[in-house]
């Protein structure tokens, strides 16, 4: 046996055994950690008191108000400084609970609002501040802004709610005013109804395609095209590691985040019951976007091997690093590995736009490149096939439908067999 066969056999080995272990070994301590404990802030500082307030002199706080006094020199009160640690339980927005500081008049006027801590997507918080949401409150007296309710900006809308709530239940409590009935009701119930029917429709077309592709098969183009216009632009519902590692720390918020937790449990159930990767295969906006764009050139080149086996090989690479990293609670920005926030174009970052425009481009030579042999969720959701329950019990049986049988043996185009992405 030479050193390559066997340097050969130990990549394997540790790709299939080593990296799934170290992918359920994140995901359990992730689970157990769970969102760290939120300790009080240490309150503002008189640097930061004398950005708002040029006369203060000192910052004591008011555990009855349960917020900041700032007195000038000669001990007078120039304004109030109000923590959302200390002021309300807090709302939740992607990341976790946020936590927001309010600048106060001594006539109770909004002067300036600052979101401190928070494990929000770094491109959408700088996506809201750059369009002055934060802003929007500024001249607002303190009845005024627990009374309104501010618009959000379009692209970061779980955010923009949380950081609403979080500062209208702030100076309700500081202040004592009647916190609206309207704040926790549910927000555009009727839209988000609607949105979220389209959403089960294109999944239930989804898993249709994939039971019964003999007759619906031709309707893949309509449902890739539904699933880039309806999943992607519509509901901004894609599958990502961000989201995952979100949801294992600090998870869902059913009432905002419904689309993604019913896509990621079609995502992450399918494969392990019926050992077929639904969501790659044709519900993924993203994938869908580069099949189009590869169908429409009409031609199919073969992609080189030693290059399809580097790529592979790096994905996997990187999937290991991210894994160690969150076991280390290193800090950095988990979307912008993946290209998936294109569909949140405002508040997608540069460099995410410019490597989903390239995997785009290169997917019209190479329809799928990126769904093939550089995703990292990919590569998650196709493991989970190997776990398969349902087809081990049908095969014992003496039913042979065409559904439950193994890929390999089921009669559908090629198209859809290239599209299994849970045989990898």
């Amino acid at each position: 046996m030479t050193v390559r066969s066997i340097g050969s056999k130990a990549l394997t080995v540790l790709r299939r055994r080593l990296l799934p272990a170290l992918l359920l070994l994140t995901a359990f301590v992730l689970g157990i950690r769970g969102e760290p404990n939120r300790a009080p802030g240490q309150g503002p500082t008189l640097r930061e008191a004398v950005a708002w307030f040029p006369a203060a002199h000192s910052v004591v706080f008011d555990s009855a108000a349960r917020s900041f006094s700032v007195q000038n020199g000669q001990g007078r009160y120039v304004g109030r400084i109000v923590d959302s640690d200390s002021a309300c339980p807090g709302y939740s927005g992607y990341g976790g609970i946020l936590c927001v500081r309010i600048a106060l008049t001594p006539d109770d006027r909004i002067i300036a609002v600052e979101l401190r801590r928070h494990r929000e997507t770094k491109s959408y918080v700088a996506h809201l501040t750059k369009r002055g949401f934060l802003d929007r409150w500024d001249g607002m007296s303190a009845q005024s802004a627990v009374e309104r309710e501010v618009a959000t900006v379009t692209g970061a809308t779980v955010s923009c709610v949380a950081i609403g709530k979080t500062l209208r239940h702030s100076l309700a409590n500081v202040y004592g005013h009647a916190l609206p009935a309207t704040l926790n009701a549910p927000r555009s119930a009727s839209l988000l109804s609607m949105k979220r029917l389209v959403m089960y429709g294109i999944i239930a077309f989804g898993i249709g395609c994939i039971a019964m592709p003999a007759r619906l098969n031709k309707y893949r183009r309509l449902l890739l095209l539904a699933a880039v216009l309806g999943l992607g632009m519509l509901n901004g519902a894609t599958l990502s590691l961000s989201q995952m590692h979100q949801g294992l720390v600090h998870g869902f918020g059913f009432s905002e985040q419904l689309p993604i937790v019913i896509l990621l449990a079609t995502g992450a159930l399918t494969p392990i019951l019926v050992r077929k990767n639904i969501y790659c295969s044709c519900l993924c906006p993203f994938g869908a976007i580069q099949e189009l764009l590869g169908s429409a050139d009409g031609s199919s080149r073969p992609f080189p091997q030693t290059v399809a086996r580097f790529m592979t090989l790096c994905r996997d690479v990187v999937l290991g690093g991210l894994c160690l990293l969150l076991l280390l609670e290193i800090e950095f920005d988990l979307a912008s590995i993946e290209p998936f926030g294109v569909f949140s174009m405002q508040a997608a970052s540069g460099w995410v736009l410019l490597m989903a425009a390239t995997i785009l481009v290169v997917s019209v030579f190479y329809p799928r490149l990126w769904c093939r042999l550089l995703c990292p969720t990919g590569r998650i959701l196709g493991m989970l096939g190997r776990c398969a329950i349902l087809p081990r019990i049908r095969r014992r049986s003496d039913r042979s439908s065409r559904f439950w049988r193994r890929p390999e043996h089921r009669d559908i185009s090629r198209k859809t067999l290239d599209n299994d992405w849970s045989r990898r």
